[in-house]
């Protein structure tokens, strides 16, 4: 499996005002689609999940496997709905134990084309002895993840739709206040994908598109308010569209998946 670099461009799921810290996208598993993102602000840490609908997410913090303890969540179904469970490993393999104290709360759960993206809030610090405590200061986490492809129900994932690995935490830029309107579509895409932005249709912005290992597959300098870009010759995943104002000073991104 070709080896990715973890450092990787800024995804932005939602705008504010003030910087915050931010892992940026964190591949968990390329042949998945599965990725995480923390962004740490000075009361909440927001987790922006992206992966396989089929089956249950797991992501651990601060340990690099089930053995070690630790804090964990997991995003599963069963007959009373949706949940994103607040649990902790134990010590072992078995399935981790549910905490008493459930401190996640869910802002977006969707799907698009089989490809699940959650995004969920807690506190830093919750006071539970069980949680893992995130802290303005930190630069680096340690994460484990799993997925159970076709399964909600909690049990053993398989030895190939697990890992770990460890992410750095920077100072995001400011964005904005409100989220600017800018428009990809189709999305997913296959061939094809209309760009168009009517809050910088007066303005010469730099357009570059990323793919999800951080590579540079399309830039141009966008004089009106849309482009038409070719993306049959890509190969299939998430990318990042990336619009920017020439000074530096305004940035609007967005995310698509290329079919």
């Amino acid at each position: 499996m070709k080896k990715i670099t973890l450092t990787i461009f800024t995804l932005i799921l939602s705008y504010a005002f003030w910087a915050q810290n931010s892992t940026g996208p964190i591949v968990l598993s390329p042949s998945l689609g599965y990725v995480a993102q923390l962004d740490i602000s000075s009361s909440l840490v927001t987790l922006n999940l992206i992966g396989p609908s089929n089956g249950y997410l797991a992501l651990g913090f601060g340990v690099t496997n089930m053995i070690n303890n630790g804090d964990c969540v997991i995003y599963t179904e069963d007959e009373a709905g949706a949940s994103l469970r607040d649990s902790s490993f134990n010590g072992n393999t078995s399935t981790p134990s549910m905490d008493t104290q459930q401190d996640w709360t869910i802002i977006e759960n969707t799907i698009t084309d089989g490809t699940r993206r959650i995004i969920a809030t807690r506190a830093l610090d919750t006071g539970n002895t069980d949680d893992y405590v995130f802290t303005e200061t930190m630069d680096n986490i340690v994460l484990t993840w799993a997925h159970r492809p076709g399964i909600f129900g909690l049990g053993y994932h398989g030895a190939a739709t697990r890992g770990a690995t460890t992410s750095s935490i920077t100072l995001s830029a400011p964005q904005f206040d409100t989220k600017p309107e800018l428009s990809v579509y189709p999305n997913p895409s296959r061939d094809l994908i209309n760009v168009s932005t009517s809050n910088l249709s007066n303005t010469k912005v730099d357009l570059e598109v990323y793919s999800v290992l951080g590579q540079k597959v399309y830039s141009e300098t966008l004089n009106g308010s849309s482009s038409i870009i070719n993306t049959s010759q890509w190969n299939s995943g998430i990318y990042l569209v990336k619009l920017s104002s020439l000074s530096g000073n305004v940035e609007v991104l967005k995310r698509f998946v290329k079919l």
